[in-house]
């Protein structure tokens, strides 16, 4: 029963009773749900009220109309107690439904009321349409996830979300909460996880990468090597690329030419290059460049389009005017006071600031002072041969002119520029010499001519008396003929004294005079050390041969470098001609020659095959040379000219050639050796029917090994590239270590089906070096011998003057010693390293490797000149300037620093050497500890070579004499080690084992200029300067790593200790 309170009605607090129809205790249960149906279950028959129920009725409605009677159905009707589970069908996806079952009695009637329990119960969404709506990153560019279109069926979107993460990222960008669900500020190229989010809950996920965009701009854009013609540019992978970099566009647009006669102004189209494969580092070469000119260098990378440019101007080097090789005597008389020469005509490459000084140069004294203002400071005299002894002066400084003209010096006149022509004294010898100076703003480069003899003024006598002039040509004749007569007496006399051995002067021929060129003869890097040289005697018939076991040949070299066996053996063979070369000297072929004294022999030379519309086009300056019991091993040739580059080639191809020895830079002290036949990393090149590819470079401080895919008519072939690039341009390596490891390199390598082709610059003075070496070596590992001299003759008759020096020859016997006779002291870095170095400590190899770099250190200066080694006069007029008198730098290596003032001849000097890395050419730069005398030069050491990296190995112990810090502290953060440096401390950094200093140097009015910048010093901690070692290997190993992580890879790293 159920009483309820009627007050309302009755007025009074009275109770009605009524009879309480039944209702369940419990709603159905949901068992399922689908987008369209909900599955649910009545279990539950416990009810509260009145009455006897005899059946239930199943019925839904739409939640938000359950409380209207007349908004329920009816699914079924159950017996009571009777479980029952209906799948209610026909429901909208995502939408709310009130469920209830209603008791019946058994007359039938039901209560219905709000009082019912009921649940309420949602289906569930629709989320397969994002399929057909989602279109993820399908916009240009990038930065918009853009998704969704309404369905006509639809859960409430206002209850999803997106969220969109970085793959790899632990920060999620923040979702997206509603329409139109699009995600902005998301990178290129970047691959994205998404996640649909529907109340709280992932139901779809899936990852997209954006699209491309452009790339950021190259970093670090700058020059490795710049020429009067060229710059060899490098820059880095940009930081970011927004894609797949597919090429680089490189841009050259002239700025500005100093050049008196600029060139017009060719608009230079865009260099692309392909990219095969991503580096941290590339690097490509313009060409075709005007010198003295400024240029604009723009380089960016492409994806699907250009992005950002990376720009830097480049101000091409000045050239040395070309004058010619001798100053010539005009047409005009030679009078008493007056000679009269002939002024070169201005070459196309001066600048505007070129200027041309007459400088004359009596026998005697004849001025008191001087005048060598404006050419004093150039620092030309001296290698002009000049000195200021009161027997030279400046006659006049002259504008060039575009024809050349007559020039009379000794004409009294004071030209514009301010010199005095003084006259020349009557019967004196005069010397006159042309220094041609092209300068561009603080730098200059000058060329120097003077007349191939002294030329003597009249004398007043000789004008006066016409006789006399037959008297004096009698005087010379007689003077000419009395050398040649005994020298004609002598060579008889030796002839019959030596049977049928004919001599030869160094510069006579076998077959008549060089062929004409209109090219520099060549100077073969000639050295003679001062020494005398013996006269070749050479008997065609007559055969050579020394054979010496390996076993003896140490002893064999020292004893023939100290006895002059070698130089006796080399003076042997003539230089020059000895062999017939009219095929090469033809006019047809005169042109393919680089030097007009060097020409192909015509007997051993490579025939070319001709091509059709050339029948001169066979010749090339190349020879086949005999290896050992190898007939035509090799090909020696000359660096190729740019008019002979499709014609290597073609040898290349035609002999099957495979490996490629390379003994020459392309430029050498401003000069062109060899044209680059060869392209850089990751390009090609074609040259006539062949394309040449670069797979790939290694490159060492000494050499440069390059792979070339070499294509010709659709075929293939790979050809090894071996380049020794640190050859001097003058003489040969000093130390035969690095010529032996090249040498060992080219005997690895497979030569393949055809000969090896080794080349210069001329073809004969390295190329002859490198193959006499390398038969050498071969005859040594058959026979367990070396003959040199037997195969020195052998390759001299099938090239002129092959090993054309005597310190070439020395170099093959030292070589030689380093390859068959020095202990290896190379050890592989694998995972037995550690075992190894314990083996070699314990075997004593460690000690005898260094006990015989001191015994071996004759062999260091056998390479030195005599001048080299007794000229130590610069380093003993700056004793005060050494630390230890012990340790001096030597001439070769040594540091040099312009002068400051110019006026002291010992400011050029500095203790310090150049020391090569693993990979680079001069990398180290180690010098002692600054006195406080020298820490200005050390300063202008830092600024002229373009350090940025100090390292300081020793701690600094103030209680030393003579030792302090060299460099400013927060204490006193500014110092000016010379007048026009100052260096300022910005921080420093403490480490556990070093201190890295970081300072700033600038610099106003220096002689050399140079720019500001950044400079490290790594400053080791622990290494007192009384201690032999470190304190540990791995403190040095963690500062070198330190080392290479702030090197920069282009000036070299200076390294100081006490």
């Amino acid at each position: 029963m159920n009483c309820i309170c009627c007050k309302q009605v009755c007025g009074t607090d009275t109770f009605a009773c009524f009879a309480e129809y039944p209702v369940l205790t419990r709603a159905p249960r949901l068992m399922s749900h689908t987008v369209t149906t909900l599955t649910v279950q009545v279990d539950n028959f416990s009810y509260d009220g009145d009455g006897n129920p005899a059946t239930y009725a199943l019925q839904y409605a739409a939640a938000e109309s359950a409380n209207d009677p007349g908004s329920w159905t009816t699914v079924a009707t159950y017996q009571y107690n009777v479980t029952s589970q209906n799948e209610i069908h026909g429901l909208i996806s995502g939408s709310r439904y009130a469920v209830r079952a209603v008791l019946i009695d058994e007359s039938g009637d039901s209560y219905n009321g709000t009082d019912v329990r009921k649940a309420v119960y949602t289906t569930a969404c629709n989320h397969d349409f994002y399929s057909n709506t989602v279109q993820l990153f399908d916009i240009p560019k990038l930065s918009i996830l853009n998704a969704f279109q309404e369905p006509a069926d639809h859960c409430p979107l206002s209850s999803y979300s997106l969220a969109v993460q970085e793959v790899g990222s632990s920060l999620p960008v923040s979702g997206v909460p509603q329409l139109p669900f699009e995600q902005g500020g998301l990178k290129p190229y970047t691959v994205y996880t998404w996640n649909l989010v529907y109340n709280n809950e992932i139901v779809l996920t899936g990852t997209a990468r954006t699209l491309e965009d452009a790339p950021e701009a190259p970093v670090n854009l700058t020059d490795l090597e710049r020429t009067a013609h060229a710059i060899n540019l490098t820059w880095q992978h940009p930081n970011i690329t927004n894609g797949k970099l597919r090429k680089f566009g490189v841009h050259v647009r002239l700025i500005s030419s100093h050049l008196r006669r600029p060139a017009q102004e060719v608009k230079m189209p865009e260099r692309l290059l392909e990219v095969q494969q991503p580096s941290r580092n590339y690097s490509y070469v313009v060409e075709d460049l005007q010198p003295s000119t400024v240029y604009e260098v723009s380089v960016r990378g492409i994806t699907v389009e250009p992005g950002a440019a990376a720009v830097q101007n480049f101000t091409t080097p000045l050239l040395a005017p070309d004058i010619g090789s001798q100053l010539n005597l005009g047409k005009g008389p030679t009078t008493t006071t007056t000679v009269n020469i002939i002024i070169p005509a201005a070459d196309r490459f001066l600048t505007e600031e070129s200027s041309y000084f007459i400088i004359v140069t009596s026998e005697e004294i004849e001025v008191d002072e001087p005048d060598f203002r404006l050419i004093v400071h150039l620092g030309v005299l001296k290698e002009a041969g000049v000195e200021r002894d009161g027997r030279s002066w400046i006659a006049a400084k002259l504008q060039p002119e575009d024809e050349k003209q007559e020039f009379k010096v000794g004409d009294n006149s004071s030209i514009a520029s301010g010199f005095w022509n003084r006259p020349l004294t009557p019967g004196r010898w005069y010397q006159v010499t042309l220094v041609a100076v092209n300068r561009q703003d603080d730098t200059y480069n000058n060329s120097i001519v003077k007349l191939q003899h002294p030329v003597q003024t009249s004398s007043e006598a000789a004008v006066g008396k016409g006789g006399g002039s037959g008297a004096v040509w009698a005087a010379l004749l007689l003077l000419l003929l009395i050398p040649a007569v005994v020298y004609f007496i002598y060579r008889r006399k030796n002839i019959k004294n030596r049977g049928d051995t004919l001599e030869l002067k160094t510069g006579d021929g076998l077959y008549g005079d060089q062929c004409d060129s209109t090219e520099n003869v060549a100077d073969l890097d000639a050295a003679t050390n001062g020494t005398s040289v013996v006269e070749p005697k050479l008997s065609p018939s007559q055969r050579f041969s020394h054979r010496i076991a390996i076993g003896d040949l140490e002893k064999y070299v020292k004893e023939g470098l100290t006895s002059g066996e070698l130089q006796r053996q080399h003076a042997l063979f003539p230089r020059g001609q000895t062999r017939p070369w009219a095929y090469g000297c033809l006019p047809q072929n005169k042109a393919k020659n680089r030097y007009g004294n060097l020409v192909a022999y015509d007997e051993t030379r490579v025939v070319l095959k001709k091509l059709p519309e050339d029948q001169f086009s066979d010749y090339i300056n190349a020879n086949y040379i005999n290896g050992y019991n190898s007939p035509n091993f090799y090909i020696a040739t000359q660096g190729p000219k740019r008019n002979t580059v499709v014609d290597f080639w073609r040898m290349i191809w035609q002999d099957h050639v495979q490996v490629i020895a390379i003994l020459t830079n392309v430029m050498e002290n401003g000069k062109l050796k060899c044209e680059q036949y060869w392209p850089e990393i990751g390009q090609d090149v074609t040259h006539g029917v062949i394309s040449v590819l670069n797979v790939s470079t290694q490159i060492f401080a000494d050499f440069t090994f390059r792979l070339l895919n070499v294509t010709c008519k659709g075929k293939t072939r790979k050809i090894r590239h071996l380049h020794f690039t640190s050859w001097p341009d003058h003489g040969v390596p000093l130390y035969p270590q690095s010529v032996a490891a090249y040498l060992k390199k080219l005997l690895a390598t497979p030569p393949g089906p055809g000969p090896i082709v080794v080349h210069c610059s001329a073809g004969v003075g390295r190329t002859g070096t490198i193959i006499l070496a390398d038969a050498c070596l071969r005859m040594a590992a058959a026979e367990g011998h070396v003959d040199v001299l037997g195969l020195l003759q052998q390759v001299r008759e099938q090239r002129a003057n092959m090993v054309d020096n005597l310190d070439q020859y020395k170099l093959v016997h030292l070589v030689l010693l380093e390859c068959l006779v020095a202990e290896p002291s190379s050890i592989t870095c694998d995972g037995n390293l550690e075992k190894r170095i314990d083996e070699l400590r314990q075997s004593g190899a460690l000690l005898r490797q260094f006990n015989c770099m001191h015994e071996l250190r004759w062999q260091d200066q056998a390479l030195r000149s005599a001048s080299a080694q007794t000229s130590i006069s610069p380093v003993q007029k700056s004793k005060s300037k050494n630390r230890s008198q012990g340790i001096l730098p030597g001439k070769n290596g040594r540091v040099f620093l312009s002068r400051y003032p110019y006026e002291d001849e010992n400011s050029e000097y500095i203790n310090a050497v150049y020391v090569d890395g693993f990979r680079i050419k001069d990398q180290f730069v180690v010098t002692q500890f600054p006195l406080p005398s020298t820490v200005g030069d050390f300063w202008r050491l830092v600024a002229e070579k373009s350090i940025s990296l100090i390292v300081v190995l020793n701690e600094v112990d103030e209680k030393i004499k003579n030792v302090c810090e060299f460099w400013p502290c927060e204490q006193q953060p500014q110092m000016n080690p010379v007048p026009y440096l100052t260096v300022t401390w910005k921080v420093e950094d403490k480490c556990l084992h070093w201190r890295t200093h970081t300072l700033h140097l600038a610099e106003s009015n220096a002689p050399v200029k140079t720019q500001d910048k950044i400079i490290h010093i790594l400053h080791l901690k622990g290494w007192k300067s009384n201690e032999m070692l470190p304190p540990s290997a791995s403190v040095m190993l963690e500062l070198w790593q330190e080392t290479e992580r702030l090197y920069s890879g282009k000036e070299p790293v200076i390294v100081t200790c006490l």
